[in-house]
């Protein structure tokens, strides 16, 4: 019982890990892409060429219409939120397992 035990405590330490780098890779590539926002704002506010601004314009607007939050089957928002919610509940669910044992 005690091996069974370990390896699902360490397949468990295993997700929760995968779930805080992910949301944190998750979270460095949104900041980019807002900072690639603001670098083609100000070059598309600097003295270009037309044809530049038409192309920095363009950029802005796919830039715009292709921000979508990643979803995790359409149920939770994958963000730097979601290790503190899934810590919370994992939380909640440990002390109500706890007064379940001790009561």
């Amino acid at each position: 019982m005690g091996l069974y035990t370990l390896f699902l405590f360490m397949w468990t330490l295993k997700n929760i890990t995968l779930l805080f780098l992910i949301s944190f890779e998750r979270e460095n590539f949104f900041v980019a892409l807002k900072n690639a926002e603001v670098v083609l704002l100000m070059i598309t506010l600097a003295d270009v060429s037309p044809d530049e601004r038409l192309a920095y314009k363009t950029l802005r607007r796919l830039n715009r219409a292709a921000y979508k939050m990643m979803n995790s089957s359409s149920m939770v928002t994958v963000d730097a939120k979601l290790p503190l919610r899934i810590i919370s509940v994992l939380a909640t669910y440990v002390i109500v397992l706890l007064q379940f044992a001790f009561l």
